[in-house]
C-alpha cells in the first residue's frame, strides 16, 4: 500500500493505522499559491490547477496547494490566463520553524520575578 502524506503529522497518522510492514510513505512537497482574479465565475477554472483551500468573494483571491516541483508551470499557466490579474507564491516552506529552547523561557521567567524597590 502506497501512501501519500503532505507533511509529518499525516506520516505518523498513517503509521498509527496500518503496520509498518505494510505502508510505503512518500512525503509530498506542498507550497500555496495565492491568484488574483477579476470575478468568481472563473473559479472552477483555477480549480483544476491545484488543491483550492480558500476563495474569497470580497477580495477576488484564491488560494491552492501544489507540488513544489511543479510550482513554476502552474504558475506561469495561471499568469497567462486572462482573467488573472495576479498569482503570488506562498513563502512558508521558506519560514525558520525553529524556536528557541525552554532554557531560555526559564532564565526570561527569572528576570521578570526580581522586584525593583522593594
Amino acid at each position: 500500500m502506497v501512501v501519500v502524506a503532505v507533511d509529518q503529522e499525516a506520516v505518523d497518522v498513517a503509521v498509527k493505522l496500518l503496520s509498518k510492514s505494510e505502508v510505503t510513505l512518500m512525503v509530498v512537497k506542498r507550497q500555496g499559491l495565492i491568484i488574483w482574479f477579476n470575478q468568481m465565475k472563473h473559479v472552477k477554472h483555477i480549480k483544476k490547477f491545484g488543491h483550492m483551500i480558500h476563495v474569497s468573494k470580497k477580495l477576488k483571491y484564491a488560494m491552492i496547494y501544489v507540488d513544489q516541483d511543479q510550482l513554476d508551470d502552474t504558475y506561469h499557466s495561471l499568469i497567462k490566463l486572462p482573467f488573472v490579474t495576479k498569482v503570488e507564491p506562498s513563502y512558508k516552506p521558506f519560514i525558520k520553524t525553529d524556536y528557541e529552547s525552554k532554557v531560555m523561557e526559564e532564565e526570561k521567567e527569572y528576570d521578570y520575578e526580581y522586584k525593583m524597590g522593594i
